[in-house]
């Protein structure tokens, strides 16, 4: 199979609902943290550390929580469709349609086998693992 070219780092994530700014601003505080904390090994800087993961968790909760909200506001309650309820809340979750990428269009065996090569690395990207996994993974 040939190479298809760089998959773009931001092809391969789930886009939430949810993710705002403040989401965006508190993840890359932690990380700054976390980085500092590893060159350094100060036990100063982990507990910095810490304190950005909790405060990331809890944005990112309240970030999640509002979006539920907003979208259950604009529900009514005589035209209630279930699948556009489970559709938001797999959105929310970020867990979306992850199944074979659609080749109907496609023609060629090149054109398809390169679509399915494509998908299949975004599919494979450290993205797609935890921050753990990925540290665990590195060493």
């Amino acid at each position: 199979i040939p190479i298809t070219g760089k998959v773009k780092k931001d092809q391969t994530k789930q886009q939430v609902p949810w993710w705002n700014n403040n989401c965006k601003e508190a993840l890359k505080e932690k990380k700054k943290s976390l980085n500092k904390f590893r060159h350094s090994g100060n036990s100063t800087d982990y507990l910095e550390y810490k304190s950005k993961e909790k405060l990331t968790k809890e944005i990112i909760k309240e970030a999640k929580l509002t979006s539920w909200r907003n979208f259950c506001s604009t529900l009514e309650v005589k035209n209630c469709n279930a699948k556009q309820i489970w559709n938001k809340i797999k959105a929310i979750k970020g867990t979306g349609n992850n199944s074979a990428p659609n080749i109907k269009g496609i023609t060629s065996n090149l054109d398809k086998a390169n679509a399915i090569a494509k998908h299949f690395a975004s599919m494979s990207g450290n993205n797609n693992h935890t921050e753990i996994f990925q540290l665990h993974r590195a060493e």
